[in-house]
């Protein structure tokens, strides 16, 4: 569990609980790895003031649809349980997923799932690299400002929804 600390602890100057605090970074990894871009956000949350825990579901533009469950309180007690730091992407032609052991597998929708090595990923620069590059004329920004704001976007839409109880329709 992460211990409320007073940022934490007061939606007043976190600007609401887990999702606030630690969703972002999954919803970023979402909107900014797929380049889909939310149109309804539905979310249900134990408490809409100062979540710990979250269930999101997304309405994509493209007509897509996506889950995101954020939870401040799952410790899993055994390895291969569905809880810290794992992820799964799942497209038409087949899956990526992390497991808690850090494996990374590629699996094409009808083959059997292939483990991908670190060294058989392309590298990669970190975002502070990248914003010094992108700062210089050499790169483009990995996490552009319009991706902050979809995020931001997600995550209002979120709140509003859990309050409501009612699904809620991001405008552009």
């Amino acid at each position: 569990i992460i211990a409320p600390t007073n940022f934490r602890a007061d939606p007043n100057l976190g600007g609401g609980g887990y999702l606030q605090d630690v969703g972002n970074h999954v919803l970023s990894a979402l909107l900014i790895g797929t380049g889909l871009r939310a149109t309804e956000v539905s979310a249900r949350m134990d408490n809409p003031e100062l979540d710990l825990r979250t269930s999101v579901n997304l309405r994509f533009a493209c007509g897509a649809v996506g889950d995101v469950g954020v939870y401040g309180d799952v410790c899993p007690p055994v390895t291969g349980y569905w809880g810290v730091d794992q992820w799964s992407f799942l497209g038409d032609l087949g899956s990526v997923r992390r497991e808690m052991s850090g494996g990374l597998y590629l699996h094409e929708w009808g083959k059997a799932p292939v483990e991908v090595g670190a060294g058989e990923l392309s590298p990669s620069v970190g975002p502070e690299a990248n914003f010094l590059h992108a700062l210089r004329g050499d790169a483009e920004l990995i996490a552009p400002a319009r991706a902050a704001v979809e995020v931001v976007q997600v995550i209002e839409a979120a709140y509003e929804s859990a309050r409501a109880g009612r699904p809620v329709r991001i405008e552009r």
